[in-house]
């Protein structure tokens, strides 16, 4: 053999090496890649199968948890409509509430109030990272309209300049623009701001029976 077909049996078999070292790489790779698309795969099928478990077995107890946690806002929007309808009756009269009849009023307030927030907390285990948020949400929207609410219970509804500026102190806490209604009778600016609070409350009772039906259409 001459050195010339020496160099071409040397090329063709480092060629030949080369491409079957190449063609094992490849083989190994893919397989590699076999390997983890199935393992994937798997995993995909496991996290779906946890899901469904977990969906079904914690689906009736949301539904009971949205149910409960609505009908306790709407226990508190009653009770605090309830304390404003029992003072503006007195002031209608002429007459003035006792210090006990305040208290009373405001103990049942908060009472409910308590209830709604505490009830939230011993159940958000059983509820979605997603859903305790917006539950939050409407628990600190409910709390904003009850502070306002609360300190108009108390606030005396003679147009003088201290009713005035409460009014306007308290539109502010809850971004309420109570200038739109300058034009009205100045001893109705109160009310109206009450009338607000109690809508924003009646919002948040709507949200959560959107939710509620939301979560319960997803089953059928």
């Amino acid at each position: 053999m001459n050195p010339t077909q020496t160099i071409i049996v040397t090329v063709l078999a480092n060629a030949i090496v080369i491409g079957i070292i190449v063609y094992l790489i490849q083989k190994r790779i893919e397989s590699s890649f076999a390997k983890k698309l199935e393992e994937f795969k798997a995993s995909l099928q496991k996290s779906s199968v946890e899901h469904q478990i977990k969906f079904s077995t914690t689906y009736p107890k949301t539904l009971e948890i949205l149910e409960t946690y609505r009908k306790k806002l709407v226990h508190y929007s009653c009770v605090l409509e309830k304390s404003h309808k029992t003072v503006n009756e007195a002031l209608s009269k002429n007459e003035t509430l006792s210090a006990e009849n305040y208290r009373r009023m405001i103990d049942e307030i908060y009472g409910a109030l308590t209830e709604f927030y505490i009830y939230l907390h011993e159940n958000r285990l059983y509820l979605p990272d997603e859903l305790v948020l917006e539950l939050r949400d409407i628990s600190d929207k409910v709390e904003s309209m009850n502070s306002v609410s609360v300190q108009l219970l108390y606030l005396p509804r003679e147009p003088t300049e201290k009713y005035f500026d409460e009014v306007k102190r308290l539109s502010k806490l809850i971004h309420f623009p109570i200038a739109l209604y300058y034009n009205q009778p100045e001893d109705e600016w109160a009310g109206i701001l009450i009338g607000h609070t109690q809508e924003e409350v009646q919002k948040q009772i709507e949200k959560l029976e959107k939710f509620y039906k939301a979560l319960r259409d997803t089953k059928n």
